[in-house]
């Protein structure tokens, strides 16, 4: 498919469960270009053992992402799939693997190993948006309207990406014994973005812990069980929104209507209160201007999940 034509089968519209009920639609999108350059630095201390160092940097043109909108006045909640202008990512990657025996040379402490990884990375976006300019006749009396796409000033992060992840594991590995404990953090990040603040969706950190056992039985250790544990800690999935009353129209166009603002940008025109960003914020209680009641001041949560922690047992023979 050419990258500039829509992707015939990509127009639909249907209610997402999985979305809260909104209507996912589609009016077509066209296919993603990515430019990817990486380059890495790895050093190799022992046959086990790693350090490396890596950058990357990509970019998109007309990357798709999910969209959230307010499209009529029943306040239906639409979910659209759209592309943006173009998308820009760069990050670093950092990755060690170090035996512990150097500590204590011939010791128990051969047999374990750490590790660990993160990632950084900031992206930004170029969105746009078809502005309706005027409405015309053709010669045949044919009635269309005229729309103009408009690059939003404002750059924003990329939907979905995180800022930072990083794991760390211990691993034992003894004769017949072993063991491994893998903690993972993944940051806030970007589900559902929007041209209004208060529509986008985010969803906070998570932390998971995985574990696994092992034990080699018989007399060849050819007969092994693993237990593996996984999400021990249970942290839920927590999405929210920033709600209008953690921002506030900057100063200078105060006792100026919104039809009189020169432009509709939100980082032109809004500020954030006292305590608030993009991120989670508790909030705070605000006490009415009149002075009878106070206000909880804080942004929205929208869903919370939990999946649950899981356990298996698996046995293997090897003839």
């Amino acid at each position: 498919v050419p990258p500039t034509a829509p992707l015939a089968n990509s127009k639909m519209v249907r209610k997402d469960t999985a979305l809260g009920g909104a209507y996912r639609r589609n009016e077509g999108v066209l296919s993603t270009l990515i430019d990817h350059y990486d380059m890495r630095f790895e050093w190799y201390p022992s046959i086990a053992e790693v350090i490396s160092i890596g950058f990357f940097y990509k970019y998109f043109q007309n990357p798709i992402e999910l969209y959230r909108q307010m499209m009529d006045s029943s306040h239906r909640i639409y979910v659209t799939t759209n592309n943006s202008e173009w998308a820009k990512v760069k990050g670093l990657e950092f990755d060690i693997r170090k035996n512990l025996g150097f500590m204590a040379p011939g010791s128990l402490l051969e047999d374990f190993n750490v590790s660990g990884n993160m990632t950084l990375q900031s992206s930004e976006v170029q969105s746009a948006e078809f502005m309706a300019k005027s409405i015309g006749t053709d010669k045949y009396g044919n009635t269309f309207e005229y729309r103009e796409k408009q690059f939003l000033k404002s750059k924003r992060p990329l939907y979905g990406q995180i800022p930072v992840v990083y794991n760390a594991a211990i691993q034992y590995a003894g004769d017949r014994f072993g063991a491994n404990v893998a903690f993972n953090h993944m940051g806030h990040k970007t589900f559902m973005t929007a041209m209004s603040e208060d529509l986008i969706e985010y969803e906070r950190p998570r932390n998971q812990l995985d574990a696994q056992l092992s034990y080699k039985f018989l007399k060849n250790k050819n007969l092994d069980l693993k237990l593996n544990l996984s999400n021990l800690l249970n942290s839920p999935f927590r999405f929210y929104v920033n709600r209008p009353e953690t921002y506030k129209v900057q100063d200078r166009w105060k006792g100026l209507s919104n039809s009189e603002w020169p432009t509709q940008e939100w980082e032109e025109i809004y500020e954030w209160k006292f305590g608030f960003s993009q991120k989670y914020e508790e909030g705070y209680y605000e006490t009415s201007e009149d002075g009878t009641k106070k206000m909880r001041i804080c942004d929205k949560e929208t869903f919370n999940r939990k999946v649950g922690s899981s356990f298996s047992l698996s046995i293997g023979y090897t003839f």
